[in-house]
C-alpha cells in the first residue's frame, strides 16, 4: 500500500477501478471545498459529514448514504463531528455517468467495502477480480437501490425537521433517546417526526439509527479485540446476546467468527451474505 499523504492513500489501481481512502480533519485547508471531482466516484463515508452540491441544500453523508459524483462535480463539506470527513472511495470508468447524487446504503454494503479495503490494507498482492467483481457488484446493488422505491434514492427530499434529526441521530446513535426527546431536537411533535421521517427517508428513525449502530459495531469488531459485552453496551444494546443476535442476522455470522476470519475470508463470506440478501 503507498504511503499516506495529507491523510490519503490509494489502496488498489486497476485499468478501470480505483479504490482509496480518506481522512480529513476539519482543520485542513482542503476540508470544505476538496476540489472538482476527476473521474466518476462513489464514496463510502464512514463519519458522518455535511455535504453541499452546487445549487442544492445540504445532505448529511453517512454509513446509511452513499455519495455518487460524476467527473467534474463541485462539492463542499461542512464538518458533523470532530473527526472532519473519513471515507473510502471508488473511483470507476469515466464513461460512466450517475444518474443519482445519493443512493440508499445498509450495514450488510457497508460491511462488504469495509472488508474490502480492509483486506487491501493487509493483503501484500490482492487478487484483482475478487477486488474488482465485489467493488463493481456494490456499485450494482447502490443503483439498483438508487432506482428503487426509496424516497432517499430518488430524491432526498427536503424537510428541516428531518434533518435536524438526521443530523442529531448520526452523531449521538449510542444514545437511547425516546421519540419524544428526537422531536424536541427537531422542533416538531413526535408523530410529525416519525410521518416525516419515513416519509423522506424510506426508514423508521429506529431503523435508521440500529443502521448506524452496527456500522459502528462492525468498525470496532474489524478494528481490535476489545470487549463484545462491553461494546454492545456502549453502542446502547442491552446486552452481548441483543449485538450478537443483531449483527448475526445483518452480516450472517457473529462479531467473534467475523474477527476470527482472516481478510479474504471476510470479504468472501460477507459477500456471499449480500448477494443472497435484500434489505
Amino acid at each position: 500500500m503507498p504511503p499516506e499523504r495529507f491523510g490519503s492513500c490509494v489502496l488498489f489501481e486497476g485499468a478501470t477501478l480505483r479504490i482509496g481512502a480518506v481522512h480529513c480533519g476539519p482543520e485542513h485547508p482542503d476540508f470544505r471545498a476538496p476540489g472538482p471531482i476527476e473521474r466518476p466516484v462513489f464514496v463510502f463515508p464512514r463519519a458522518s459529514v455535511w455535504i453541499r452540491r452546487p445549487d442544492q441544500r445540504p445532505v448529511v453523508a453517512g454509513p446509511n448514504v452513499v455519495s455518487l459524483y460524476n467527473a467534474g462535480e463541485e462539492v463542499q463539506r461542512r464538518a458533523l463531528t470532530p473527526r472532519g470527513d473519513r471515507h473510502e472511495w471508488f473511483q470507476v470508468d469515466p464513461s460512466l455517468r450517475f444518474s443519482v447524487p445519493y443512493a440508499p446504503s445498509d450495514p450488510a454494503c457497508y460491511a462488504v467495502q469495509r472488508a474490502l479495503t480492509h483486506y487491501l490494507r493487509t493483503e501484500a498482492t490482492p487478487d484483482p477480480l475478487l477486488v474488482e467483481e465485489t467493488a463493481l457488484g456494490l456499485l450494482d446493488r447502490l443503483t439498483d437501490r438508487a432506482r428503487g422505491v426509496t424516497p432517499q434514492g430518488r430524491d432526498r427530499r427536503r424537510s428541516r425537521p428531518v434533518e435536524r434529526a438526521e443530523a442529531y441521530v448520526s452523531v449521538h446513535f449510542r444514545r437511547r433517546e425516546t421519540l419524544a426527546d428526537l422531536a424536541r431536537v427537531a422542533g416538531c411533535s413526535p408523530f410529525h417526526l416519525a410521518h416525516a421521517f419515513r416519509l423522506h427517508r424510506g426508514s423508521t428513525l429506529h431503523q435508521y439509527r440500529d443502521r448506524l449502530r452496527l456500522c459502528a459495531a462492525l468498525e470496532l469488531v474489524l478494528d481490535g479485540p476489545g470487549d463484545l459485552t462491553a461494546l454492545a453496551l456502549e453502542l446502547g444494546y442491552s446486552s452481548h446476546s441483543h449485538l450478537t443476535a443483531a449483527f448475526r442476522r445483518r452480516f450472517g455470522l457473529p462479531p467473534s467468527a467475523l474477527r476470527r476470519a482472516a481478510s479474504r475470508a471476510r470479504v468472501e463470506t460477507l459477500r456471499a451474505h449480500l448477494w443472497g440478501t435484500r434489505s
